[in-house]
């Protein structure tokens, strides 16, 4: 059952865009929607509807709930096996934001 569950949530997490990782990796650090704004130099509603596409994924209602089940599946993802499930976005991007800064372009960059 345990491996059914991982699995599940490994599929989750490879069905996740970029930004929603990004988002998700922000809330795990505790990050409010205005914070995760700011960083993304987005809307506060754009940023909530990050929050609310990985919550779906993960079928989970709130931040906490998201928290108690990704977090266990994550620290057991490599740097590389997370950075293939995640379109490319390192791991430890939240909480080395000033080392990635130039994927700031990459994947935030607002399109026009």
């Amino acid at each position: 059952m345990a491996d059914d569950i991982s699995t599940k949530l490994i599929t989750a997490l490879r069905t996740m865009s970029t930004k929603q990782h990004a988002a998700l990796q922000m809330v795990l650090g505790g990050a409010t929607n205005q914070e995760i704004a700011s960083r993304f130099s987005i809307a506060e509603s754009t940023a909530k509807v990050y929050v609310r596409g990985f919550m779906t994924h993960l079928n989970v209602r709130n931040r906490t709930q998201a928290a108690m089940i990704i977090k266990p599946v994550m620290d057991r993802l490599s740097l590389n096996d997370y950075e293939e499930l995640s379109g490319g976005l390192p791991l430890d991007w939240h909480r080395n934001f000033g080392r990635y800064k130039d994927m700031q372009t990459k994947f935030f960059k607002p399109k026009r």
